[in-house]
């Protein structure tokens, strides 16, 4: 197995860096390009930058070009990806993988398109996922709300297209650092063939350090690493955790 990742994920909206709980209400919390280059000088295994606005319709390359810069780290970037020049443009620009979450559900040609030009590898599927009333999980995207494959379809639809790795958010966990979804990453690893990174509700090392001893490729944490303390303060952190002695 590859070695574990412990992966920042940089959510961004007009070029801030803000947090949500629940994938509601963001809230700023500083300068994106100033935490990159805090995560630089603490040597982070690769960082993932996704773009949660509505208001650009296209990726704001200028933006995504300051971010490549300062970038030291693999960098891949999610948000509002359409086509192939898209993707070229970004590539070109340093981002190493790109992730795909609304193009799952509008256009799977182009996704499928996405990985024949430019390899499975470069390809993340981003799958953000909700729990109903009896537990049930089922894929979600705020602009598709009427789309309500369960989760492990959907997890499996998107490994038929070739997409070299998957990131599974939980919304009911996403910002709110009170513990991870363990049994659902449970039921995605035992049918998923590609490397699967989590991301949702981590609270302290502690569930990092149980996370990573159940075989799944990596970790993305957001607000864990960027507010401290009951009151949330602003201070960004990596811990320095050794995976081979888990």
């Amino acid at each position: 197995m590859l070695n574990f990742r412990l992966i920042p994920i940089l959510t961004i909206i007009d070029e801030d860096l803000v947090k949500t709980k629940n994938f509601n209400k963001p809230k700023y919390v500083g300068d994106p390009l100033n935490a990159v280059r805090i995560f630089n000088d603490k040597f982070v295994d690769e960082i993932i930058v996704l773009d949660i606005g509505e208001k650009n319709q296209s990726p704001n390359f200028k933006f995504i070009f300051e971010v490549a810069a300062e970038c030291f780290m693999p960098l891949t970037y999610g948000g509002k990806i359409k086509s192939i020049e898209h993707a070229n443009s970004l590539f070109e620009l340093g981002v190493e993988k790109i992730s795909l979450n609304s193009l799952l559900y509008s256009d799977t040609e182009m996704v499928k398109n996405l990985v024949n030009e430019f390899g499975s590898s470069s390809i993340v599927a981003s799958i953000d996922y909700k729990l109903d009333k009896n537990g049930r999980a089922y894929a979600f995207n705020r602009n598709f709300k009427n789309f309500n494959y369960e989760l492990k379809y959907m997890v499996n639809k998107v490994q038929s297209y070739g997409v070299g790795e998957l990131l599974l958010t939980s919304i009911n966990c996403e910002g709110l650092m009170n513990g991870y979804d363990n049994d659902i990453i449970d039921e995605i690893n035992n049918i998923i063939e590609i490397p699967l990174v989590y991301n949702g509700g981590i609270s302290n090392d502690l569930d990092i350090i149980d996370i990573s001893k159940k075989q799944i490729s990596g970790v993305g944490v957001g607000s864990y690493f960027v507010f401290f303390g009951p009151h949330e303060a602003v201070l960004i952190h990596y811990p320095k955790i050794d995976f081979n002695e888990k």
